[in-house]
């Protein structure tokens, strides 16, 4: 089974919108865009199905990721899509704008864990010589 991620667990962070207010980035002038990188350390020693990962974002007018819903994923990616959507509620972005304003929108990502470089497992020291 597919882990759910969303209301159910954010149901507070809703209050002022729900994602039914949110529209679809394809509707917007600039999409929703992260501040900076998503912090892969989430992802560090999380092995993968190999197979693609498919999320929606919603992102509000400030910015803020409000909700994520799991599109996509192979039951035995459970802890790597667990650790994605933690990633994502970490990252602050830039909201979508439309017609010169903030606009509260989603964005459906497809991605593998191997696309972030040097994740896939934790790093290993080597070994000390006396």
């Amino acid at each position: 089974m597919t882990p759910k991620a969303g209301l159910a667990e954010r149901g507070g962070d809703l209050q002022d919108e729900l994602p039914s207010t949110f529209l679809p980035s394809s509707e917007m002038d600039l999409g929703a865009v992260p501040v900076s990188e998503p912090d892969s350390q989430f992802l560090v020693g999380v092995k993968s199905s190999g197979s693609p990962i498919r999320l929606r974002l919603y992102v509000d007018k400030y910015g803020v990721v409000k909700d994520i819903r799991v599109l996509q994923a192979d039951d035995a990616d459970g802890l790597a899509v667990e650790r994605l959507v933690a990633m994502f509620y970490a990252t602050a972005f830039i909201p979508a704008r439309r017609e010169g304003m903030d606009m509260s929108s989603y964005m459906d990502i497809e991605l593998h864990i191997t696309d972030f470089a040097g994740v896939s497992s934790a790093p290993v020291a080597s070994p000390q010589q006396p």
